[in-house]
């Protein structure tokens, strides 16, 4: 049976922090919350608790965290030995110190561009994009609308379900969702939106062939009884890859596209902006010439 969530964090808190405690008192030095340290570098239980992630079941947590250790002991060793015989690390620095301004102007530029224009682009925008560049928005995979169910083979609600989930009524589906949903595992309505067909394919333990535009012309529902389940999947509607997208599908698509678009543009003014308005406050002397 398996564990509610709450009960299942409990266990990993717990155990993390018998893991943390078993570190430090190995140390026996008072040094409280520091687990390890080498040269001027420590890592402390508020390090190691960023890198684990949530949720982790109990006896994945202290794999997790001992594993973690030992590559940053590895990691920190490395660079305390190579630091001492390197010697010369101004190259280092350089390139240290030119990384963290390229983060802070990347971080910078994409705050500002999320405050400002993240969510600027127009409907018509999108839509002219799209008559413009239909010959280039072709499908690679089918995609489809429709209805998918797993019903146990047991349940009371399979009969009645298989006589509702095809149907083009509303009153219907309703019916469907309202007398039938108690007794499913799984059930998707998405006649209202285009999914990849191999993401519905993946979900029923049969095999289509290697053709799918060949299958989806040729069939409108599947009906699958396999380990106990049934498996009901209703094809309201279907484009084959090779094919146009329908707006619907390539409106995210498009979005992504004129974003990035817009994002270059608005760096480069950003970029333009700062720089006169430095020149104006005297914040900068450019002694040759940048173009």
């Amino acid at each position: 049976m398996t564990k509610p969530t709450h009960i299942i964090n409990i266990s990993v808190v717990a155990l993390l922090t018998f893991f943390l405690i078993a570190c430090t008192k190995t140390k026996g030095d008072g040094s409280g919350d520091v687990l390890v340290s080498i040269g001027h570098s420590n890592l402390t239980k508020e390090d190691l608790q960023k890198e684990l992630p949530a949720g982790l079941p109990p006896e994945d947590s202290t794999k997790i965290s001992r594993a973690f250790i030992r590559s940053w002991i590895d990691s920190h060793l490395i660079s305390e030995i190579a630091a001492r015989n390197i010697g010369d690390l101004t190259e280092i620095d350089r390139m240290t110190e030119q990384y963290r301004n390229d983060l802070i102007a990347y971080e910078y530029r994409k705050r500002m561009y999320d405050d400002h224009l993240k969510n600027s682009l127009s409907k018509d925008s999108i839509e002219a994009y799209y008559n413009s560049h239909k010959a280039e928005l072709i499908l690679q995979r089918p995609i489809i609308k429709g209805i998918y169910l797993k019903i146990p083979n047991d349940s009371p609600a399979l009969k009645k379900a298989k006589k509702l989930y095809c149907s083009d009524k509303t009153e219907d589906i309703d019916k469907l969702e309202k007398e039938c949903l108690n007794g499913a595992i799984h059930y998707d309505y998405f006649k209202d939106r285009w999914v990849d067909w191999e993401r519905i394919e993946a979900l029923i333990p049969e095999d289509f062939g290697s053709n799918p535009n060949a299958f989806l012309t040729s069939h409108d529902k599947v009906e699958i009884s396999q380990g106990g389940f049934t498996y009901l999947l209703y094809i309201s509607e279907y484009v084959t890859s090779g094919n146009i997208m329908p707006y619907q599908y390539a409106e995210e698509t498009i979005k992504d596209i004129l974003a990035y678009q817009q994002r270059a543009q608005y760096d480069r003014k950003l970029r333009i902006d700062l720089l006169k308005e430095a020149e104006d406050n005297g914040e900068i002397t450019i002694n040759c010439a940048l173009e």
